[in-house]
């Protein structure tokens, strides 16, 4: 008899058959190659053109499929997130997936009054704690935005309130690669040295290029740092159908897995 025997078992979801993904992937080749990205960042322009990208006047990249395919090839196929005390928690591979909480909420609904109300830097802290004591919570984001504080400094502060309250992987936003640096050295100093940060990473930085296909000059800026620190980044697409995006789902797709694909080729360049 088994005692202590634990089993998960995961669902898998397709939506699409395997010649649907591969027209999704070609379609996402064509909006690379021929429609191109925005880029506003020189040193990105710079590695791309030198890649061999089309680079016009107006900063508009167009993307050689197989520039695109290399970039696919090479790039890491798992990615580990510590707890800040040393033990691997996420493993980041194949299809498995993490619970955790959202980012930079505006507004809450507040527990004792249940009246809705701005965020505060204490209700990050709360919310840090809760989630350090939540087994079926994985990681954390800040949930609010700290409306008391200047928003040029809100992000840090956002930071030491999670750092300080959980000892579970953090995904972090910040307002400027200025700030993303600041938080870096802090995440050093709770590790105790940059090379121990680096044996066991227990961040992720969260930023986004906008839709429909551009990258914005802060955006890459925080990339590129992140890419020189080997910090985890979370580059994701945002697309609403019919207002940055396509009315269809299949184009929205498309587009929204070539802005995230652009972002890999520049992070692997």
């Amino acid at each position: 008899m088994l005692r202590n025997f634990h089993i998960k078992v995961q669902p898998r979801v397709r939506f699409l058959e395997k010649e649907q993904l591969n027209e999704m992937h070609c379609a996402m080749l064509e909006i690379l190659e021929r429609t191109g990205i925005a880029v506003y960042e020189d040193e990105t322009l710079e590695l791309l053109a030198g890649a061999g990208c089309s680079v016009s006047e107006k900063n508009r990249v167009r993307i050689p499929s197989h520039l695109v395919e290399e970039a696919l090839r090479t790039v890491a196929k798992r990615c580990t997130l510590s707890y800040r005390n040393g033990a691997r928690l996420l493993f980041l591979e194949d299809r498995k997936s993490y619970w955790g909480t959202g980012s930079d909420t505006p507004y809450i609904l507040d527990a004792y009054t249940g009246q809705r109300r701005q965020t505060s830097l204490r209700d990050v802290e709360q919310v840090s704690r809760l989630v350090d004591g939540l087994e079926n919570l994985d990681f954390l984001m800040c949930m609010g935005v700290a409306h008391e504080l200047s928003q040029d400094i809100a992000d840090k502060h956002h930071f030491v309130s999670m750092v300080s309250n959980t000892v579970k992987p953090l995904v972090f936003t910040a307002s400027s690669r200025e700030n993303l640096k600041d938080i870096y050295e802090m995440a050093c100093m709770v590790a105790g040295s940059e090379e121990k940060l680096q044996q066991n990473m227990f961040i992720a930085h969260y930023t986004e290029p906008i839709s429909p296909l551009i990258h914005p000059k802060d955006s890459l800026e925080k990339l590129l740092f992140c890419l020189d620190k080997n910090i985890p980044v979370i580059y994701t697409s945002a697309t609403t159908l019919s207002q940055n995006g396509p009315a269809t789902m299949a184009g929205a797709l498309a587009l929204s897995t070539a802005r995230i694909v652009s972002g890999i080729v520049i992070g692997q360049l």
